[in-house]
């Protein structure tokens, strides 16, 4: 296999080399597809597949990228995905190395009520053994306002 140099966008601007390949992998036989990763018949089912990219300069969802450092303590490693008031990302720990979730609400959400639940749920459960519960929380500012952030266990941790 060939091997074709890229620069990434680790700190430093470092080089990596990557494979180089020989065969397009986005042949089609409708030329109005080729090189997107979804047919145009699809694309209304992949719509729900990310949040939407205009909650973003509504300020609505926290503006995060892959190695940002949060509260000078936790590295974003990757996303893990989204629902309806929140975007989850894996980040590590850089005080106790180790990987953790970020729960990043959305402006509106109701914080308050999570809050709630995750301090009821461990005074009034017997065992907390199988229960993914919330190791911190702390308000971020962003530019149109404060965003909670709740802090987990990986799943596979718990």
């Amino acid at each position: 296999m060939n091997w074709v140099p890229t620069t990434d966008s680790l700190p430093g601007g470092s080089t990596q080399s990557a494979p180089l390949i020989e065969e397009s992998i986005f042949e089609s036989e409708d030329a109005e597809d080729w090189g997107d990763f979804v047919d145009s018949d699809e694309e209304p089912n992949v719509e729900f597949a990310c949040e939407g990219i205009n909650l973003y300069p509504k300020g609505f969802c926290y503006p995060i990228s892959i190695s940002d450092i949060i509260v000078e303590r936790y590295r974003i490693i990757h996303k893990l995905g989204h629902g309806a008031f929140s975007t989850v990302w894996v980040a590590q720990d850089m005080t106790e190395n180790r990987d953790v979730a970020l729960k990043i609400l959305m402006l509106g959400s109701p914080d308050d009520r999570d809050c709630q639940m995750q301090s009821e749920i461990i005074s009034t459960a017997k065992d907390l053994t199988y229960l993914l519960l919330c190791h911190r929380t702390f308000l971020m500012p962003s530019p149109h306002g404060q965003h909670r952030v709740f802090v987990f266990p990986p799943k596979d941790q718990t």
